[in-house]
């Protein structure tokens, strides 16, 4: 591993947690207490610090923003693309600490699509240029963000709350998949088979969420497919071309004739974007075969 490394930094969620750090409710009243935004600053800097020492550079990391245009909420038509979110519940200093990321440091602001579809690209980007290799790779993408882990490289989640710290992990191109099962024991004794917990990494996360949908985000997946069946279908393959052809066969279970449109919209929704094509426009996932439901 390569010291002083590239650190790419999904700013969204550092500016989320420092600034929710920067209130909190007073005990006896419940009334919201704001703390000086110098106290969030200062929170900042420590986390960003705290990652600079763990991934040993001495680089300070660049930022990554998302704008306010995204091209997922036009994609998405079953339901809207994080429309289960509560807008209003956001911490008082958010936007202030947003400024302060972009006069502090070098920082990208997405337009069009997610910080995160931004860590992929300039991820992929370096990695093309170096090699995608463990021992040539400059870039690892730090984040406690679990969807941006289909993207290959190294990968650095910190500490938060009761959340512990994502280790320096190599993604490689396939991936792998982890099930958490549930502790519950059937009637008959045996330990129930029920996945509580489902994360992943490579293509392998990728095309599990194609199937097992994303709820934070408010993206179904394909209907009545839970972890336990994703984990099925996808662990056991080799290839991307195996995982394809499992994940169609399941769509066409569900939809018939228009499996192609809905598997699209969903792997569109799911899919980190990884280049660009070369007049600068986002290069989207599109089915492997060939197929596809415009209408």
């Amino acid at each position: 591993m390569l010291p002083n490394k590239l650190i790419l930094c999904d700013a969204d969620i550092l500016a989320y947690e420092c600034s929710f750090a920067g209130q909190m409710k007073d005990k006896e009243t419940g009334e919201l207490i704001i703390l000086p935004f110098d106290y969030v600053a200062d929170d900042l800097l420590k986390k960003v610090r705290s990652m600079m020492d763990t991934l040993d550079t001495l680089f300070e990391p660049i930022m990554f923003l998302s704008g306010k245009e995204n091209f997922r909420n036009d994609i998405a038509k079953l339901k809207g693309y994080k429309a289960n979110r509560d807008e209003t519940h956001k911490p008082f200093h958010l936007e202030n600490c947003r400024a302060y990321i972009t006069g502090r440091f070098s920082t990208y602001t997405s337009v069009g699509c997610e910080a995160d579809d931004l860590l992929c690209i300039a991820q992929m980007e370096s990695l093309r240029e170096t090699g995608a290799t463990p021992e040539l790779a400059r870039t690892v993408i730090a984040t406690r963000d679990k969807d941006l882990r289909q993207c290959m490289g190294w990968h650095y989640g910190w500490e938060v709350g009761n959340q512990p710290e994502y280790k320096l992990s190599w993604v490689d191109s396939l991936g792998t998949l982890t099930p958490i099962y549930s502790k519950k024991v059937l009637k008959n004794g045996e330990p129930s088979k029920a996945i509580d917990k489902l994360s992943g990494t490579g293509m392998k996360w990728f095309y599990a969420q194609l199937l097992i949908g994303d709820i934070t985000d408010n993206i179904p997946g394909l209907p009545k497919c839970g972890k336990a069946k994703a984990y099925e279908l996808i662990n056991r393959c080799e290839s991307e071309d195996e995982m394809y052809a499992l994940c169609k066969e399941a769509y066409q279970e569900v939809y018939g004739d228009t499996w192609d449109k809905e598997m699209l919209e969903q792997a569109q929704l799911v899919w980190m974007i990884r280049e660009r094509n070369k007049d600068g426009s986002l290069k989207h996932w599109e089915l492997l075969d060939g197929s596809r439901k415009d209408s």
